[in-house]
């Protein structure tokens, strides 16, 4: 299935299925849609953090299985400026630049 699991050289899907496929709008004002995708099981988790490398908000943290999903963040309380939300798997991690604006 393109997968490793019993934790030796990893293998992705040779699409490159893995990853954050797209954050709507961009710059987001009010809320943001975030669609990834996951190639393996595991705890997973996304995450905001600010220009100074600060945890600024968790988004998704828990255990989840491979496949493709979707997350709505309210970003009305964060203050305005620029963002990475990083995706974190068990072996893979993916980032992608976001601008809050008013």
């Amino acid at each position: 299935e393109g997968l490793c699991i019993d934790g030796g050289t990893r293998l992705v899907e040779a699409d490159g299925g893995f990853g954050i496929k797209t954050v709507r709008p961009n710059p987001g004002s009010d809320a943001i849609d975030i669609e990834y995708e996951l190639v393996e099981d595991g705890t997973t988790r996304i995450v905001l953090y600010d220009p100074l490398g600060r945890l600024s908000v968790p988004i998704v943290a828990g255990s989840m299985s491979r496949g493709r999903y979707s997350a709505h963040v309210d970003v009305r309380t964060i203050p305005q400026g620029s963002y990475t939300i990083v995706l974190i798997s068990p072996a893979q991690r993916s980032s992608v630049a976001v601008q809050i604006v008013r």
